[in-house]
């Protein structure tokens, strides 16, 4: 028989939700409206007028939205205000989870109850499952030998033991405190524990972020020894934080680590840096007797100043070549700080910059390490005329600096033309011509260019001019087969390019030749 009964029944879904959150996941929704109503159906349903209940038995099903609520048999017990549902008792929530279990109660109102031998599946297949779970309040639920794993059963033997899974002999879960935590705790792999803890506690999963421990690592490195690390979250306000990270290793002692985040109106920013005080060591690695700090600082920022500019920074510098490998911090042999100011507006691009280098290979000498206090590059594209047709200009201006070593200033303007042709038939021709100038002024110039440390007293101008012309043709067969496209497209380019005036100028850009598919087509440098 099938009648429409008030949602106080379907309120047996308050419970599930503080239980699965217990192990912060996403659980069943147990904010339902009271004033609703749900549709019970079951193959009998009676009302004992005199005892002031109601039951429901065989199939009884309660539907209230996307929720829907199964057992064998559902008690509504008036006059005590308590309501049971019994065997077999299923819940699927709108998120997809599913809760099984043998009984539910709930009383005072709905406000408090208990499940027993229930588990819960998530819609990531994981699993949680617990002897009982006992809402003692609005803000309190426990459960009690609680098993939690994100490993779905072996398929040849159900029973075997996960991967891995944690067990607590008791789950608290505080809504008022927004904190969940763990008394006796195991970690076991393959039904081994491997790991215990008699207490630890965690915000819930409906608080953002909280200061606190994070998770420890323990290590084993050849150069630092066994370690552990413990760091530590301090939420500052919403719009800043800083994790502390002491890291103590049996070979180097304390490291001191932090990072501290921050968001402004503007844009945002992060840093983070380490510290340590350990025995110094000469080149060849032998320790000398004394101790030394070493440490690193590293990091960036973007901000904006208008709906055109922007500016923003780069910074990463250590104390010693081989402190970032050593702390397992970074493996880059060069780290590069830069501060920038960019601006885009239109077909204008306006780009001004500022670098830094610091080697960390055998091979870098600092001092002929260069720094760029100054690089501007300028970009315009115009309106492509009746033709296709557009002019580029381009422009760069860039300083270089060093202590020991050859400097330059560089100036260069170019000015190109670019003209597209389509056939009737999907030929694709382009035109493209450009004309550059570069004008050097070189300081203390190199006696042999391949030696950085023949500088000499001597400076000089240089200059060149650089035309350059090439027509490209290609010719794209496309071909759709179902929902794959395939794309054939045979390239052919013809160029020619001269240099007018000094062959020697100085080169700043590269001291190798890079030549690949993506530059194969490229523009004429």
């Amino acid at each position: 028989m099938r009648r429409m009964m008030p949602l106080s029944l379907a309120a047996l879904l308050l419970l599930p939700a503080p239980i699965s959150v217990a192990l912060a996941q996403e659980a069943p929704s147990s904010e339902l409206d009271l004033s609703k109503e749900a549709l019970l159906s079951a193959d009998e349903v009676t009302y004992f007028n005199a005892e002031q209940r109601v039951e429901a038995t065989g199939n009884v099903e309660i539907v209230q939205g996307d929720r829907i609520l199964k057992s064998d048999r559902l008690i509504y017990d008036i006059a005590s205000d308590t309501v049971r549902a019994e065997g077999n008792v299923v819940l699927m929530d709108p998120t997809g989870n599913v809760l099984f279990a043998e009984n539910m109660e709930l009383e005072n109102e709905l406000k408090t109850g208990a499940i027993r031998d229930f588990k819960l599946l998530f819609t990531d297949n994981s699993r949680l499952a617990a002897h009982d779970a006992v809402r003692e309040n609005e803000n309190r639920t426990v459960l009690t030998k609680a098993v939690f794993t994100s490993c779905e059963p072996c398929r040849e033997d159900p029973e075997r033991a996960p991967i891995w899974q944690i067990k607590s002999e008791k789950v608290i879960h505080d809504r008022t405190e927004k904190t969940i935590t763990y008394r006796n705790a195991f970690l076991e792999f393959f039904g081994v524990p491997i790991a215990y803890t008699p207490y630890f506690s965690h915000p819930d999963p409906t608080v953002d972020r909280e200061s606190g421990f994070l998770a420890p690592t323990a290590f084993d490195s050849s150069t630092l020894g066994y370690g552990i690390s413990v760091p530590y979250y301090y939420a500052i306000s919403e719009d800043k934080d800083l994790t502390v990270t002491p890291m103590l290793t049996t070979k180097e002692g304390l490291q001191m680590a932090a990072e501290y985040r921050q968001a402004v109106e503007s844009g945002d920013f992060k840093f983070d840096g380490s510290l340590t005080y350990v025995e110094e060591v000469d080149n060849n690695n032998i320790e000398t007797g004394e101790k030394e700090f070493q440490g690193h600082i590293r990091g960036d920022g973007q901000f904006r100043i208008d709906d055109a500019w922007i500016w923003g920074f780069d910074v990463f510098r250590t104390t010693n070549d081989t402190y970032l490998e050593k702390y397992d911090i970074s493996d880059q042999d060069t780290l590069t700080s830069n501060l920038y100011l960019q601006g885009q507006r239109g077909r204008n691009f306006s780009l001004l910059s500022a670098y830094s280098f610091q080697g960390l290979t055998e091979d870098d000498v600092s001092g002929e390490t260069p720094i760029v206090p100054a690089w501007w590059n300028y970009s315009y594209v115009g309106e492509p005329n009746s033709f296709g047709g557009r002019f580029s200009a381009d422009a760069d201006v860039l300083a270089i600096y060093r202590t020991d070593g050859q400097d330059t200033d560089r100036f260069s303007l170019e000015g190109g033309y670019h003209i597209p042709y389509t056939t009737s038939n999907g030929q694709v021709i382009t035109f493209d011509t450009s004309l550059r100038g570069d004008l050097y002024y070189a300081h203390d110039i190199l006696a042999n260019p391949d030696d950085p440390s023949s500088a000499t007293d001597q400076n000089d101008f240089y200059g060149r001019v650089v035309p350059s012309a090439s027509l490209e043709w290609r010719y794209p067969f496309v071909r759709q087969s179902g929902t794959i496209r395939q794309l054939v497209e045979p390239i052919v380019e013809a160029v020619w390019s001269d240099v007018v005036g000094d062959n020697d100028t100085p080169n700043e850009d590269s001291l190798s030749f890079e030549f690949d598919d993506t530059n194969l087509f490229g523009s004429i440098r």
